[in-house]
């Protein structure tokens, strides 16, 4: 048979094959479909913004049902909400294209070189980023729950960081009890008889919790912190306070980005590290394997993606925070100069 090139609309790639002369539609669909079978490395579709925050928020959604559940039942619930978990996240991941990570970007440098590879690291940060949407809305809405009861103005920050980890605590909970009984099950049990160790996975997510929500704190800046607990009304400022604002304030706009972007990375790396090393330990996984470090720099990456660029938004608010801040006391002191 006579060989063809035909282009993948999708990727635009150009696929050499053989096939019947001249070919009907039928033929050329099952030209594709024979030339994918043996070659199964078919790049997949990537994801979109809105798919990614879609992913963010359903997958931390059936993180916390699960860990919600556990809580509540007994070990036979606490399997069957692993399973449902384990099966909500593949059908999460089969709904989406692509999600952002390191491979494409290593796939990428070995393909097209150390440009392209810069360009596909750059072109995934608005996904990554979207791909926090569960999260961040668990930490902003724990935030702002603990702040609520939190009747001393000067402790809502440290109210609005306990309300977060409580907030986001349930996910980690049933994400580690669904890794132990996947663990389980790759090592050939059945799952109807795995075994679940609920005291070390709530522990572990007390843990994973408590330092997610002071990274998220860090990442995000004070000035966004006290917008979302209300630490900002009423405040008073000391002399201290009033030259931070000032120094804050006469940053420039790329000064403010980057020292935001280097926090954020410092702090949301050794975060997501710790939370991975945490999760594999709790479920009995080798925490010193290449499989494990492996993981790690995937973590690394992603957490080098978000607090990057989370952080450098916040360096930005927290440069104008404080430049409306310093505005707003001068009226107040002037205000009160003028009162008899």
């Amino acid at each position: 048979m006579p060989e063809y090139t035909i282009q993948d609309a999708e990727t635009g790639k150009e696929i050499k094959v053989n096939g019947p002369n001249p070919p009907t539609p039928a033929d050329m669909e099952a030209l594709f479909a024979r030339y994918y079978e043996s070659n199964p490395s078919r790049p997949e579709r990537k994801s979109t913004v809105g798919e990614e925050a879609m992913r963010g928020l359903r997958t931390s959604a059936s993180g916390a049902r699960t860990g919600i559940l556990s809580a509540l039942g007994d070990e036979d619930a606490q399997r069957e909400a692993a399973l449902a978990g384990i099966q909500q996240s593949q059908n999460i991941a089969e709904s989406y294209g692509q999600a952002p990570g390191f491979a494409p970007v290593r796939e990428k440098y070995k393909e097209e070189g150390l440009a392209a590879s810069i360009g596909e690291g750059v072109a995934q940060i608005p996904r990554a980023v979207a791909q926090q949407s569960g999260p961040i809305a668990s930490f902003i809405g724990g935030a702002k729950a603990g702040a609520m009861f939190m009747p001393i103005p000067q402790l809502k920050a440290l109210a609005g960081i306990v309300g977060g980890a409580a907030a986001l605590s349930p996910q980690f909970l049933g994400f580690n009890i669904e890794r132990q009984v996947q663990e389980q099950i790759d090592q050939g049990v059945a799952p109807e008889n795995t075994e679940i160790d609920y005291e070390l996975a709530r522990n572990a997510a007390l843990l994973q919790g408590g330092i997610e929500s002071v990274g998220q704190a860090i990442v995000l800046g004070k000035g966004l912190v006290r917008s979302i607990v209300g630490g900002n009304k009423g405040r008073t400022f000391s002399a201290t306070d009033t030259n931070k604002l000032i120094r804050a304030s006469e940053r420039s706009l790329l000064g403010a980005a980057g020292a935001g972007g280097v926090r954020g990375t410092a702090a949301e790396v050794p975060v997501e590290v710790a939370q991975q090393v945490i999760e594999r330990y709790q479920a009995g996984i080798e925490v010193f394997s290449d499989e494990a470090l492996a993981e790690y720099g995937e973590a690394a990456f992603i957490a080098a993606t978000v607090g990057g660029t989370l952080g450098s938004a916040g360096g930005v608010s927290e440069r104008v925070g404080s430049r409306l801040e310093l505005e707003a006391q001068t009226r107040r002191d002037a205000a009160a100069a003028a009162t008899p």
